[in-house]
């Protein structure tokens, strides 16, 4: 049984659980190896694209769990030339203010997510409802560095960047700028 945090719903807790168990069945079944495809930065392609609409978020005050800085998050998307997952990694940097401003950022969690239907990963992984429901996400890679509040970061990236439609339909154009760049 999922232990409970002070102040968090039964809700929360179960969308966490969820993505957990979503997490656990990426890494058994090696999915970012389906295709042959290496995700790669949206920056490799779209340079001065990717610098002037990557999403950041400052915090102040510790948010939910979440310590202060500046959190970017980089969008990166999979290579491999024949794959269509529709879903991008985020790689999430954590920059304190340190001397040199960007160079002070560190990785602290990769968050996956998919923003086609949960049918469309669940047809396109061959029928496995599980497996499907685990690339649609959003949840923290399996091959993410460990961090210590990385649900608190997941849950606030979801209630602050995932629900703005007009962000999500510019990454699922990210995705499409960076495809159309590797044919």
């Amino acid at each position: 049984m999922a232990k409970s945090r002070p102040g968090t719903s039964a809700r929360a807790r179960d969308r966490r659980l969820a993505r957990r168990q979503a997490a656990r069945a990426l890494k058994e079944r090696r999915v970012g190896e389906v295709e042959g495809g290496i995700y790669k930065p949206f920056t490799a392609t779209h340079p001065e694209l990717a610098l002037d609409e990557t999403r950041s978020l400052m915090l102040s005050g510790s948010e939910g769990g979440v310590p202060d800085g500046e959190y970017g998050f980089l969008e990166t998307f999979c290579s491999g030339r024949t794959c269509d997952c529709r879903r991008v990694i985020f790689q999430v940097f954590r920059n304190t203010g340190g001397a040199g401003g960007r160079q002070g950022a560190r990785p602290v969690v990769h968050i996956g997510y998919g923003w086609e239907p949960t049918a469309f990963y669940t047809a396109w992984i061959h029928g496995d409802e599980e497996l499907g429901e685990a690339l649609k996400g959003p949840v923290i890679d399996p091959l993410s560095p460990a961090c210590s509040y990385g649900p608190e970061l997941l849950d606030l990236f979801v209630r602050t960047c995932l629900s703005d439609r007009e962000y999500t339909d510019r990454v699922a154009r990210h995705y499409e700028l960076f495809k159309e760049a590797l044919r």
